[in-house]
């Protein structure tokens, strides 16, 4: 093999390894990224169902008791936070308002805010809860 094919191939070698490069290096982007869109979503949707199981946990509350209360939990998840607030409006009719925040070490938090609006009915010693509205989220 002459000197001038040996440079060829050289050359030829390094074009082929610095294509290889850029393109794994694009792919390790895109897994990087990905990775941490899923990341993200993953902590929307705790903070949906953190949210969600607020207001279940206000309606059992208010089936047994039926009356307005304010609560705090830390304790469902190990980074989440559930602020609870039930009021009275008039009669036996409350709002219930939520907010869930699920925050990582070193990370942005997460929010969500949930509102449902009740009517205690108890006849004859049977309580229910009747949904009244659910605005828009």
């Amino acid at each position: 093999m002459t000197t001038q094919r040996q440079g060829v191939a050289a050359i030829t070698v390094l074009v082929v390894l610095a294509v290889l490069a850029i393109v794994l290096s694009v792919v390790t982007l895109q897994m990087v990224s990905q990775r941490r869109f899923l990341h993200q979503r993953e902590r929307q949707l705790q903070a949906d169902n953190l949210a969600r199981a607020g207001i279940e946990f206000a309606a059992a509350r208010l089936l047994a008791s039926g009356a307005a209360f304010t609560d705090e939990r830390t304790d469902w998840q190990p980074d989440g936070r559930v602020r609870i607030q039930v009021t009275k409006s008039k009669g036996e009719t409350f709002t219930v308002t939520v907010e869930a925040t699920v925050a990582g070490e070193n990370e942005l938090p997460v929010r969500r805010d949930l509102t449902r609006e009740f009517h205690r009915i108890d006849k004859a010693g049977v309580v229910r809860l009747e949904l009244i509205r659910t605005p828009a989220q």
